[in-house]
């Protein structure tokens, strides 16, 4: 099938191949890039991240911005976008709570400006450029029912299921190939006062909460189990929110531990190089700011138990996004 576009069309895809993205970051302090490629029948491969350009998904309220690359049809930009098509929906978005995508993303060549601005390109056929991304964007679904999910394959790989829908000169779009890096572990965990746990999903968002009864605590690193024992510093943990940062971003640590006589909590580079120490902590929780974080960097909680005994007992690692061109 040989796919004929009009010559105005054609214009504007030579003038974006030749344009640098320059899109807009300055929104979350953390965001989830997404990685990999879409696929269309009719236009081929659609890649979702590159050098200066990319889409990422926004942690705390489930946006999805940014712009994606097709080198047929040229920038598909998701969020920042309005006047919808009449049929309704809003700019794309993830539901944290049952991981479904609803909303609109847009090849960008559609429009007068070639740039998602302005009014649809008379030379454009009946082409629009929208792309929907779930059959709730049009009212409601039947038996063309379609959309996209988002499923946490691994702790520390997710990635997209099911279809996107581009009308004209798309078709079909198959976000299967999308992946992106939960930014929690799902499950549960002790709160930081030890007095139950909370369990969360992989976008940090609470979903459950339990008390263990009062003259007893959380276990660290075994969350299901309260005890009343005296539990030497041997287990603990350290949170990092949010566990992705900008360059020059600051974290806020939360650390526990089981009944330490007192702690010291550490921030180095990977190469165990120490960059600040926090000593004297007594327990048995407690929260610090970072100094501000540059390259990846190790939070390490070292704790002293009743009889003088010295214990390293949790680490974790904060990652940093690389800089994006700002608009």
């Amino acid at each position: 099938m040989t796919i004929s576009f009009p010559r105005t069309l054609l214009l504007a895809v030579i003038f974006l191949l030749l344009t640098p993205v320059l899109f807009a970051s300055a929104r979350a302090p953390y965001v989830e890039p997404l990685s990999g490629h879409a696929w269309s029948s009719t236009i081929g491969w659609i890649s979702f991240d590159g050098p200066g350009y990319g889409v990422v998904i926004e942690p705390v309220t489930g946006d999805i911005y940014g712009y994606a690359w097709s080198s047929t049809i040229g920038w598909i930009k998701f969020g920042g976008l309005e006047n919808f098509p009449s049929g309704g929906g809003d700019n794309a978005r993830i539901d944290l709570v049952t991981g479904a995508v609803a909303g609109w993303a847009r090849a960008c060549a559609a429009t007068v400006n070639a740039d998602c601005t302005g009014a649809v390109d008379p030379n454009a056929g009946d082409w629009d450029g929208w792309i929907s991304l779930s059959c709730t964007n049009t009212g409601g679904c039947g038996a063309g029912d379609y959309g996209l999910t988002t499923t946490s394959i691994t702790p520390t790989h997710g990635s997209f299921s099911g279809y996107a829908w581009g009308s004209l000169v798309i078709g079909w779009i198959d976000f299967s190939r999308v992946i992106y890096q939960p930014p929690c572990t799902g499950g549960l965990q002790c709160r930081p006062d030890l007095s139950g746990n909370i369990e969360r999903n992989m976008w940090c968002e609470e979903v459950g909460t339990n008390d263990c009864p009062a003259t007893q605590s959380c276990v660290v690193g075994a969350p299901l189990t309260c005890t009343g024992a005296p539990v030497g510093p041997g287990s603990g943990s350290v949170t990092i929110l949010p566990p992705v940062v900008r360059p020059g971003g600051v974290v806020e640590v939360t650390w526990a531990a089981n009944n330490p006589a007192s702690c010291t909590l550490r921030q180095q580079n990977p190469g165990g190089v120490v960059l600040r120490t926090w000593s004297g902590l007594v327990g048995p929780t407690g929260t610090q700011d970072s100094d501000p974080i540059n390259a990846r960097t190790v939070f390490s909680l070292e704790c002293i138990d009743t009889l003088g005994a010295t214990v390293e007992v949790a680490s974790t690692t904060v990652r940093v996004l690389p800089n994006l061109i700002e608009s």
